[in-house]
C-alpha cells in the first residue's frame, strides 16, 4: 500500500514539472514568434526592421583570424556593417558566402562585412578561408558567446548595423547578392 501511494507521489510530481517545463516553453515560443516569422522547410526569415529593431548592437570584440582584435563599435559613425554568423559546416552559410565575398569587393568603402565564425577550430577556419580565397573579415566566437548575445539559434544568420550603430534589419537563412544590396541599401538611406 505504501508502494502505491509512494508511485502515485512520484507521478503526480513528474505530471507537475512536465506541466510548468510545457507552460514555459510556450512562453518562449510566444516571445519568438513576435520577433521572428519560421517557416518549414528551412525557407529564409526576414524581420522588418521598423516593427523589431530600435535598439543599439551589443558591442563585442573578437580576434580575426591574423590574431588582431576587432570590436564593432570601432566601426560606429564610418560603415554600415553586414555582421553574419556563420560556421564550415552549414552548406546555407557555404553558399552565401561567395555573394559575401563580391559585396566586400564591391562596397568595401561603405560595408564591412564581419564574419563571425561560431565555435570552431581556428585552423579549421583558416584552412576553408585560404581555399575559398575569401577577403572580408574573419571572426572567431570559439565559446559562442557573442553568438549567444545575438540571440543566434540558426545560421546563417545576419544583422545590419547603420551608422549609428542600431541594428535595421536582421535574417536568418542564406541571402544573395541581391538581397544582401538590398538590405545595405536599407541601412545606409
Amino acid at each position: 500500500m505504501k508502494k502505491k501511494k509512494f508511485l502515485v507521489v512520484i507521478i503526480m510530481v513528474i505530471a507537475v514539472l512536465v506541466t510548468i517545463i510545457a507552460c514555459d516553453n510556450q512562453e518562449v515560443e510566444e516571445e519568438t514568434t513576435n520577433s521572428t516569422q519560421e517557416f518549414e522547410n528551412n525557407e529564409e526569415v526576414e524581420v522588418d526592421s521598423e516593427d523589431v529593431f530600435k535598439e543599439r548592437a551589443p558591442d563585442f570584440t573578437l580576434i580575426d583570424l591574423e590574431g588582431n582584435e576587432v570590436t564593432l563599435s570601432a566601426y560606429q559613425g564610418d560603415k554600415v556593417v553586414f555582421l553574419n554568423f556563420w560556421a564550415s559546416w552549414c552548406p546555407p552559410c557555404r553558399n552565401e558566402m561567395s555573394a559575401m565575398q563580391r559585396i566586400y569587393e564591391q562596397r568595401q568603402e561603405e560595408v564591412k562585412i564581419l564574419a563571425v565564425n561560431v565555435r570552431e577550430n581556428k585552423q579549421k577556419v583558416r584552412d576553408f578561408i585560404e581555399k575559398e580565397g575569401y577577403q572580408f573579415s574573419i571572426l572567431l566566437d570559439q565559446k559562442g558567446e557573442v553568438a549567444s548575445t545575438y540571440l543566434v539559434r540558426g545560421i546563417p544568420k545576419t544583422l545590419i548595423i547603420d551608422e549609428k550603430g542600431l541594428i535595421r534589419s536582421e535574417h536568418i537563412g542564406a541571402l544573395n547578392k541581391d538581397q544582401m544590396n538590398k538590405l545595405i541599401d536599407e541601412a545606409l538611406k
